[in-house]
C-alpha cells in the first residue's frame, strides 16, 4: 500500500511568465485610462541537456523567437488598422 506522500497528484499546467505578462498588460490598455498603449514582444528558449547548446545559441534563439513574434504583432496591427 502506497503512503499519501508517495501518490502523485495530477499537476496544473504552469502558466507561462510571458503569458502572464502579456494577460497584465491586456487588462492594462482595455481600461482605456491611460494615454499609452503599452506592449512587449518576448522571445523563450528553453535549455534542453539532451541537444546541448552554448549561451550564445540559447540566446540567437530566444532572440529570433522575439522578432517572430513581433513582426507576427505588427501584421495582426495591420490588419487590425485595414479594418477599421
Amino acid at each position: 500500500m502506497s503512503s499519501p506522500s508517495s501518490r502523485s497528484k495530477p499537476r496544473r499546467p504552469t502558466r507561462r511568465p510571458e503569458d502572464a505578462l502579456a494577460d497584465a498588460l491586456r487588462r492594462h490598455n482595455q481600461q482605456g485610462t491611460h494615454i499609452l498603449h503599452l506592449s512587449v514582444s518576448t522571445g523563450v528558449a528553453r535549455y534542453d541537456h539532451r541537444d546541448p547548446c552554448s549561451i550564445a545559441e540559447l540566446m540567437e534563439r530566444a532572440d529570433k523567437l522575439m522578432y517572430a513574434e513581433k513582426q507576427r504583432r505588427e501584421v495582426d496591427r495591420g490588419q487590425d488598422l485595414e479594418a477599421t
